[in-house]
């Protein structure tokens, strides 16, 4: 496709005039006009202002099938920066990032038949799809080597703990994370740095005097794992914070929910670590 008519999709695809694109150039409508017929080609520091007026790179604005990272972030970024407002950027977040799992689990091309991929990768369906482009209820989670991820979006009616009544460790979690102290001393461990361990008198030095008893629970959920050493002759009980996956996305979740009641991933073993959208 020549440049002219990538100019004219671009164009069309924004919703500008003719006459709109030239305003923003600040060139003559009956210039955008001949590029787009081909009767006359933007020089370089023209095409770069075209790219940028359509949030693309001139990757994409040429037709250049291999990008690098930073053409793709480029792009991702100029198009993130045109949206206003805050709701508006939020949900072109959500666009992007449903996007990227459809290509990171089907490909590019093709009609793209959920129903199959879950048929055959022994995916666990709760409500929703395996890329819910909506915000609203519990996606769905996999077990396939993979492909194992857990997505969860706003909370359904039920609550999540109806969601997750048959998965006791999970459920466990979100449980701990109804309790204030709990979330907070959670978020300061994972400031830490993973395997940190630590005793009763610097739990109460650093998170108060009831931090004991909080602790105590998040371990009776098997969320906080203890260990014994013997000091003095003397057996102490050591506290150890392990970033699990399931206790980094709840915290994220915590973090979401409280601030912004927005969208979140946790994600299992093969990511590093789960993102708000």
């Amino acid at each position: 496709m020549s440049i002219g008519k990538k100019i004219r999709e671009y164009r069309s695809a924004r919703g500008f005039t003719q006459e709109e694109l030239a305003g923003m150039l600040s060139v003559s409508p009956q210039t955008v006009s001949k590029w787009e017929r081909g009767e006359n080609i933007p020089d370089v520091e023209m095409l770069c202002r075209i790219a940028d007026v359509f949030c693309v790179s001139l990757d994409l604005l040429a037709e250049r099938m291999v990008m690098d990272h930073v053409s793709v972030a480029n792009s991702m970024q100029g198009f993130y920066n045109s949206q206003e407002g805050k709701a508006s950027r939020v949900h072109t977040t959500r666009k992007l990032a449903y996007t990227a799992e459809l290509i990171s689990y089907f490909g590019i091309g093709g009609a793209i038949n959920i129903d199959n991929y879950v048929e055959s990768h022994n995916v666990d369906h709760v409500t929703g799809s395996l890329c819910n482009e909506y915000n609203e209820g519990f996606a769905l989670g996999s077990n396939h080597e993979e492909c194992a991820f857990v997505s969860i979006f706003e909370e359904s009616k039920d609550g999540y703990g109806q969601v997750f009544d048959e998965w006791g460790d999970y459920k466990g979690i979100f449980e701990a994370l109804a309790d204030k102290d709990a979330v907070k001393i959670l978020h300061a461990l994972y400031r830490k740095k993973d395997g940190f361990t630590f005793d009763d008198e610097w739990a109460r030095i650093n998170f108060g005097e009831n931090a004991v008893e909080t602790l105590e629970k998040l371990t009776a959920l098997m969320i906080l794992p203890t260990t014994y050493t013997v000091v003095d002759g003397i057996e102490v009980r050591l506290w150890v914070f392990n970033r699990r996956c399931a206790v980094v996305g709840m915290l994220v979740m915590a973090y979401a929910l409280k601030k912004y009641h927005s969208i979140f991933d946790l994600n299992s073993d093969n990511r590093d670590i789960p993102y708000v959208r």
